[in-house]
């Protein structure tokens, strides 16, 4: 069987097939183009920049900074400042949102003692649970819920002092929303940080005498 001839007209160029359309286009509709595709690579550049200024203020913050903050620095809105940091994330920058804001994983950290624990207890102790964390010398990194549905949920925490367990539980009470423990019935882990073992023990034991930790003879 024959093989089917091409039609000429998709063997045109693209730039044969403007041609005539650019003609015919007046001079002011030629100069509202010109301006167009200008305004597209001025926008595109301000992205860049957005998001180079976004990475050098996360890069030299001492502590975490909100999507508000940067917006304000960045003279746009807050929800484009979260859309910049996804598509920062996307592209490999160790982003993390913290319930006090973004900050960037220090990847060059001094190694250090880290544990998983799973822990149960109901809303009314959780910032027992955290100071305790704290006061022992720990840090409380992340916080995980096994669901049903959605499988391993995730959110980091960093809660490094009673400061941010305040604000952490500040938040929750401003917003109206309830901790992820909720959805598993009090049931969560938590990755615990410190900086020697010593310590990481002194901090388990703390959480174990108090009644936090889940054991296997529960």
């Amino acid at each position: 069987m024959a093989a089917h001839a091409t039609p000429n007209h998709y063997k045109t160029p693209i730039s044969s097939l403007l041609t005539p359309i650019l003609r015919n286009l007046s001079h002011l509709d030629t100069c509202i183009l010109r301006q167009l595709l200008l305004s597209y690579k001025d926008v595109r550049s301000d992205y860049a920049e957005r998001r180079t200024k976004i990475t050098h203020l996360l890069a030299q913050a001492n502590g975490p900074l909100s999507a508000t903050a940067l917006a304000a620095q960045c003279g746009v809105s807050r929800q484009i400042i979260v859309g910049d940091v996804a598509l920062l994330r996307a592209g490999g920058l160790a982003v993390l949102a913290t319930p006090r804001g973004y900050i960037l994983e220090n990847t060059s950290a001094p190694a250090c003692a880290e544990r998983h624990i799973v822990s149960h207890h109901d809303n009314s102790r959780m910032l027992e649970e955290l100071y305790t964390v704290v006061d022992l010398g720990g840090a409380v990194i992340d916080v995980t819920v096994e669901h049903a549905v959605y499988g391993q949920i995730c959110a980091p925490l960093h809660i490094f002092s009673r400061y941010d367990a305040d604000a952490f539980n500040e938040k929750i009470q401003q917003s109206g929303s309830r901790p992820l423990s909720n959805l598993t019935g009090g049931i969560h882990l938590h990755t615990i940080r410190a900086t020697d073992e010593k310590t990481l023990e002194r901090v388990i034991q703390g959480l174990k005498d108090k009644g936090f930790l889940l054991l296997e003879d529960n």
